[in-house]
């Protein structure tokens, strides 16, 4: 555990003293606040950027959603008659009587020439 910094108490502080504190706080709080609007403004530039390919993934993430849901549905009365959960090469389809639920794989994958989360969990060249 960190030790705590003993803070000093300061005494005997004459106004020219305490008007020169506090320029100096006022000065710190300005130039906090300008780093802190330039740091805005660049995280909207970024978020700007890659707005449209965010749309396209989660637009792809629910279309394989659909299908996914629809495949657990149609076959629900082989798949989960022991488990109500179904594990894939890439995740475990939860099947539950309220809102149906997918889990990706967390675990960082370095395949052979394949992207990270791609690979199945049963290759050999696999190191993770």
């Amino acid at each position: 555990m960190a030790k705590r910094e003993k803070k000093v108490i300061i005494t005997g502080v004459t106004r020219e003293a305490a008007d020169e504190a506090f320029a100096s706080y006022a000065k710190a709080d300005a130039q906090s606040a300008k780093i802190t609007a330039d740091i805005e403004l660049q995280c909207a530039k970024i978020r700007e950027k890659y707005a449209n390919k965010l749309a396209e993934l989660e637009g792809e993430k629910e279309k394989a959603f659909d299908t996914l849901q629809a495949y657990a549905t149609e076959n629900q009365a082989e798949l989960f008659t022991k488990k109500k959960s179904l594990e894939m090469a890439h995740g475990v389809i939860g099947f539950r009587t309220g809102t149906p639920k997918l889990k990706t794989l967390k675990r960082v994958a370095a395949c052979q020439g394949v992207p990270s989360g791609v690979c199945a969990p049963d290759r050999r060249d696999c190191q993770g």
